[in-house]
């Protein structure tokens, strides 16, 4: 039952236990000083577990026990960072692309608090392949906020709390977002400072550049903010819609460059910093052309992103953006040549937005409008560290510092995109030729292909034994956004209940998948089956023996048992929409009584079972209103799963079998509506 955004829930990482690597001596290496921008040529360095131990001049650092690397025709970078992405939409691709084009180190800037900490987490104590993290957690945005993943808040005191509670939860700095009140704004960025924390995001619609200075947002991204401020001095009229401030985009050419020069120096003297992300608009704007989805990069797409990718409005966006795209590039030059401190971000996870290469492209476009080289690399590198305040450890090279590197074919610092002609990538330590990197590329070309909907994963037959109670098909919206559907089958035999479906999800991280159950008349588990489709698909069973619940995935390499004791009120609660009667089965309920269950499920998490505390409520009956326009009485009952990862709260409204006609859930990350049509 997941769609793009539930699957913030799960962490998917690839690791590789094989490159765990002795101690590493590269000999004769040019170092690249990007705080300089100068060549260090003919030094030695000795990497110790994830450090570096020496640096020395060539050939003189002697170590018995450490693996030897020729660098007489390389240059060494600092591990590059991408400065603003949305890592956990896809960790298990985007990691390992992004160490095969050495970036070792992202600001993560918005994602549901508990996950992404799990995996900036994860990412540091596992041999999971992934760059290190910084994570912000969740947005702070207005009330109602514009994605589901955000902290709404209203007043201040509302903002204050937003930043304790994430202080709290262990994020590394705080986003701000485009609906906030000025007077909330000014308040979160308050609390950040005097937590010491960090402020990043967008400067709310209903502030501008100066009064975000005067407040003290730390960086701006995507250049929020600036078109408003050309809209105020041409004095020009806003556009139509929701993309209508871009039309200050279009006036840019009409402004005088002392004008514009002025506003540049003020964000300097400030020290506002700015992560433009060109490359995400660059990406959008070849929407309508589809140059985008031709791109050869898109191998390394998940099908499930690319079709959030492809939602219709980001085609409209992409046709406003494509003529102004050019001044947006001419505004990054501008800032820079005024002492404006930049880095290099992508916003990974937007369309046409490729993981680890796009850093590269980004780095190309400052290269492009006059940046220079030793200037890129700084805002690829040192500046990003500096800004999460751990330059002591990442940004540059030197002893006692993270060995987190990236060894290229030809200096950077004549041009740029040599930074891509990689050779080998060390990792906090773990050591990476070419031959490893090409692999990564191509386990993630595997995944991908694996990834991809089954051609006819909507037409698989639903057939069971026993009197077909119903039959039917629910359609799935995660917000505004269709999430697919699912197919579904009913039967009653003398020997109990069988519930089938086929879900078709749309725009998220899962594969389509069939599962099946059987209770029996007391609504006790027979025999469940639950198979993914596509390349390496789970291929799961589960039963009750012996009161403990076992389950095993006949498909994996990890073959083992599962075997769970069956807790007491056990709900069994397959990923089924269809299968709500179960609980209402094993516990009926009146209007206005409420019990405490166990819910044991799957699914979400993969084919191993959970179980979880929950509370289910019956609601008074209701007239709603179907999709077909007509009406129906519905039995109402609302159910609260406390997970790990946040209340997930389901709202259902029923048929007389307790078969739903509706179901709205509500998660930390958003809301996802079914609808039986």
């Amino acid at each position: 039952m997941l769609t793009r955004t539930t699957t913030l829930i799960l962490l998917a990482a690839l690791t590789s236990p094989s490159l765990a690597q002795p101690d590493s001596l590269i000999r004769d290496i040019t170092i690249v000083d990007v705080e300089s921008g100068s060549l260090i040529p003919h030094r030695d360095i000795l990497i110790r577990g994830d450090k570096i131990d020496q640096i020395a001049d060539a050939n003189t650092i002697k170590s018995d026990d450490a693996k030897i690397i020729d660098g007489t025709k390389l240059f060494v970078i600092p591990g590059l960072w991408d400065a603003h992405t949305h890592y956990s939409s896809s960790p298990d691709t985007f990691g390992p692309l992004m160490i095969a084009h050495g970036i070792t180190c992202a600001r993560d800037l918005g994602a549901s608090t508990d996950h992404i900490i799990g995996i900036r987490d994860e990412l540091k104590r596992s041999a999971a392949i992934g760059p290190t993290l910084w994570v912000t957690g969740a947005i702070i945005d207005g009330d109602p906020p514009i994605w589901p993943f955000s902290e709404p808040v209203d007043t201040p005191e509302e903002g204050r709390a937003a930043v304790q509670k994430l202080k709290a939860a262990g994020v590394d700095m705080i986003k701000v977002y485009s609906k906030l009140k000025p007077e909330v704004y000014k308040a979160i960025i308050e609390e950040a400072h005097k937590n010491k924390l960090k402020v990043t995001g967008h400067i709310p619609a209903g502030v501008s550049i100066d009064e975000a200075i005067a407040a003290g947002q730390d960086c701006n991204e995507h250049l929020q903010r600036f078109d408003g401020e050309f809209i105020a001095i041409t004095g020009k009229p806003r556009g139509p819609g929701i993309w209508g401030d871009f039309a200050g985009w279009g006036y840019y050419p009409e402004i005088d460059a002392g004008k514009l020069d002025a506003l540049c120096a003020k964000i300097a003297k400030a020290d506002m910093w700015q992560c433009p992300t060109i490359i995400v608009m660059a990406g959008i704007a070849s929407i309508p052309s589809g140059a985008g989805a031709k791109n050869p990069a898109m191998e390394y797409v998940p099908a499930t992103l690319t079709s959030f990718w492809q939602e219709p409005g980001y085609e409209g966006f992409g046709r406003t953006i494509e003529p102004v795209l050019k001044h947006h590039k001419d505004m990054v030059g501008r800032l820079h040549r005024a002492g404006v401190t930049l880095m290099v971000g992508s916003d990974l996870s937007n369309p046409y937005v490729f993981a680890g290469r796009s850093v590269h492209e980004e780095m190309a476009i400052f290269q492009e409008v006059g940046i220079p080289p030793a200037d890129v690399l700084r805002a690829a590198t040192l500046n990003p560290a500096k800004f999460v305040n751990a330059d002591d450890r990442y940004g540059t090279i030197a002893a006692g510092k993270s060995a987190s590197l990236v060894l290229v074919k030809a200096n950077p610092l004549e041009d740029v995109k040599n930074a891509s002609l990689i050779d080998a990538v060390f990792d906090e330590g773990a050591y990476r030729d070419r031959a490893d990197l090409d692999r990564l590329l191509a386990d993630v070309r595997k995944t991908v292909k694996g990834d991809a909907p089954a051609p006819d994963a909507d037409k698989v037959a639903l057939d069971l034994p026993g009197e077909v109670i119903q039959r039917g098909r629910y359609t799935l919206k995660f917000e505004q956004f269709d999430a697919g559907s699912e197919d579904y089958l009913v039967t009653k035999s003398d020997d109990g209940w069988r519930v089938m479906c086929s879900m078709s999800p749309k725009g998220g991280m899962q594969k389509p998948y069939t599962c099946t159950v059987h209770i029996d008349n007391e609504g006790k588990l027979v025999k469940s089956t639950y198979k993914v489709l596509g390349d390496g698909g789970t291929d799961a069973v589960y039963v009750i023996e012996d009161g403990k619940y076992k389950a095993r995935d006949t498909a994996s390499n990890d073959a083992a048992e599962q075997v769970l004791p069956v807790p007491d009120h056990a709900v069994f609660a397959p990923p089924i929409y269809a299968a709500e009667f179960i609980q209402h089965l094993i516990h009926p309920l009146e209007p206005g009584q409420k019990r405490e269950i166990n819910s044991v499920g799957f699914g979400y998490m993969g084919w191993r079972l959970a179980a979880a505390p929950a509370s289910v409520e019956r609601l008074p009956d209701e007239q709603i209103d179907r999709p077909d326009g007509t009406k129906a009485l519905a039995r109402g009952s609302r159910t609260v799963i406390k997970t790990p990862g946040g209340e997930f709260n389901f709202t259902n409204w029923c048929d007389e079998w307790w078969i739903p006609y509706k179901v709205v859930i509500t998660m930390p990350m958003g809301r996802l509506t079914i609808e039986r049509q």
